[in-house]
């Protein structure tokens, strides 16, 4: 593990203390609340990344009365999160799946580490699921009134897999087909 590593693990350890310091009502520095309200994004080739243009395609949406779905791949672990424009109002949901063979962020880190990192992970306010340490896919069913996507992990080691286990699953209903988009 390279300094990189290391100065990431500094950081959110005591980005993690300070959110188990605050859900204990004790004070924290302004400066450290403000790290932890005003979260920067995961990654600049997100949607964090490009602020105007997802609010650009969020207020779309909106004008059209559709509910957005983003389906993500590659990002090496399992993501759920809900969409929310500027002004805090659901928009729509994301699924991502993990990569087919490259490691997710669990497999950087010491075992020690792995359940408080996955839990410091966990607090941007629209993610709703999440899993940094298995491989696997979104299985997303869609119809006219609901959206479910399924995240599947799937065990890798000495070059054969495991059957795959369903992880988290979400559904939203009533959900409605954008105009044109008719049953065949």
């Amino acid at each position: 593990a390279g300094p990189e590593l290391f100065a990431f693990l500094q950081t959110s350890a005591s980005l993690l203390d300070a959110k188990i310091r605050r859900s204990r009502g004790e004070d924290i520095p302004d400066e450290t609340a403000a790290r932890l309200d005003n979260v920067l994004p995961l990654g600049l080739d997100a949607w964090g990344g490009f602020p105007a243009e997802r609010e650009k395609i969020f207020r779309t949406a909106q004008a059209a009365g559709s509910n957005l779905i983003s389906i993500a791949g590659d990002s090496h672990n399992h993501w759920n999160f809900d969409l929310t424009n500027s002004d805090g109002d659901f928009v729509g949901v994301e699924f991502a799946g993990t990569s087919v063979s490259s490691p997710g962020f669990g497999a950087a880190l010491p075992a020690a580490l792995a359940t408080p990192i996955a839990d410091f992970i966990s607090f941007p306010k629209d993610l709703r699921f999440t899993n940094i340490f298995e491989y696997g896919f979104v299985m997303l069913t869609l119809n006219r009134t609901a959206v479910t996507g399924e995240h599947f992990g799937v065990k890798i080691a000495a070059g054969s897999t495991s059957d795959a286990e369903l992880l988290y699953s979400r559904t939203l209903e009533p959900w409605s087909a954008p105009a044109g988009c008719e049953a065949r």
